[in-house]
């Protein structure tokens, strides 16, 4: 951490989170905006920290933040694909014109899609400093789901403008994707990995003796693979274990068409966190296609929950080379089989649930570490030498 003995702030400082949905908005990327602000305010108790969003739709969910909230009208909340897109575009720019007006730092997350495109500037009029947390890369990610050509015209001038970016700090997911993004950039400002999905323990836990249970809980988008996951759910319900769905986004309709006729395949509209911590295991899911631009959080309520998970997806993602003690790995169909006979072992399950006991504390210990460097650097920005 930075030293800042000796040195004073010359006033109290205004932080403004941007992401477009805050609590109560139970999106994933609300719950980890709201995580950074409350642990930024708690870390630099004379700052002034508001989460900035959208009036955008989204469920409720299960959190609420004390910190202020400052929202702008949302446009459209149609599923009209043009009409999305021209949104979120539109949220993007406001939302970024509002924080930079109104803070002295400004931490972006990346929804609306392409936020950073907004926000970096109008820092840089203002002489605001910007911290960019990149939880999904855009405009990468556009192309790695096929929305876009790699060799468009317009994807290759927005990645020439995102490669011009030049925010004063980074924060990432994992030390894969801080790779991938300075391949982009060139030389990174100061970095810090940051996990999204972490919670606390919870006393629940699995039903002994009873078979097996695996689950998914929470979005399957364009980062995901709809047809792995039904190869798998479907296999494992023939092999005996419980399998429990919670799937929402744009592509978990094509998950219930690939299942559908399937009853041995349990689906629910959400899974609370003590439904979580009773499973024995958790599936989660990334496209190859999407490693080091996405990374799950699935994985890591699974490991802060104690519980083990099955992840299909590529084996150089952030997700297996931090967190693969505590799971099995899927990197195609061949591997389903060998992932469900280790699943439905008892000894190897509590192994691996050991191990995510273990890599849950290590993931708390970086979120405070993660947490402190950046309050040392926002206060070193705007500190003076004591007379």
């Amino acid at each position: 951490m930075l030293a800042l003995m000796g040195a004073v702030s010359p006033r109290p400082l205004d932080i403004a989170v941007v992401n477009r949905f805050a609590p109560p908005d139970g999106a994933p990327t609300a719950a980890a905006a709201a995580a950074l602000a409350e642990a930024l305010a708690a870390a630099l108790p004379s700052s002034r920290v508001t989460l900035f969003a959208s009036r955008a739709a989204y469920r409720p969910g299960e959190r609420d933040t004390t910190l202020p909230v400052a929202r702008i009208p949302s446009l459209y909340g149609g599923k009209w694909p043009p009409g999305r897109l021209a949104t979120s575009l539109l949220e993007g720019r406001w939302l970024a014109r509002r924080a930079a007006a109104a803070a002295d730092v400004v931490i972006s997350l990346t929804d609306p899609p392409l936020l950073s495109l907004w926000t970096g500037p109008a820092c840089r009029r203002r002489g605001r400093r910007w911290i960019e947390w990149t939880l999904d890369r855009y405009p990468e990610f556009f192309a790695a789901a096929g929305l876009v050509r790699a060799e468009h015209p317009l994807f290759r001038w927005l990645v020439r403008r995102d490669g011009a970016l030049r925010p004063d700090a980074v924060i990432g997911l994992g030390a894969g994707q801080l790779r991938q993004l300075e391949s982009r950039r060139g030389p990174l400002p100061p970095a810090v990995i940051l996990p999204v999905g972490l919670c606390p323990p919870c006393p629940a836990g699995p039903e002994p003796g009873a078979p097996p249970t695996l689950v998914y809980a929470g979005t399957l988008g364009e980062a995901h693979d709809p047809a792995m996951v039904a190869a798998i759910a479907g296999r494992a319900a023939a092999a005996g274990i419980r399998v429990t769905l919670a799937a929402s986004g744009r592509r978990a309709p094509e998950l219930r068409r690939l299942l559908a006729g399937d009853p041995a395949v349990r689906w629910q509209d959400r899974l609370s966190e003590a439904e979580l911590a009773r499973a024995d295991v958790h599936l989660v899911s990334l496209a190859g296609a999407a490693a080091h631009l996405s990374v799950p959080s699935k994985a890591v309520t699974a490991v802060c929950l104690g519980r083990p998970f099955l992840f299909a997806g590529p084996a150089e993602a952030d997700t297996w080379q931090e967190l693969g003690a505590a799971g099995w790995l899927v990197a195609g169909p061949a591997g389903i089989d060998p992932a469900l006979a280790g699943l439905a072992d008892p000894v190897a399950r509590a192994t691996r649930a050991a191990a995510a006991r273990s890599l849950a504390a290590a993931l708390h210990h970086r979120r405070d570490r993660a947490v402190a460097t950046l309050a040392a650097l926002i206060a070193s920005w705007f500190t003076t030498a004591a007379p």
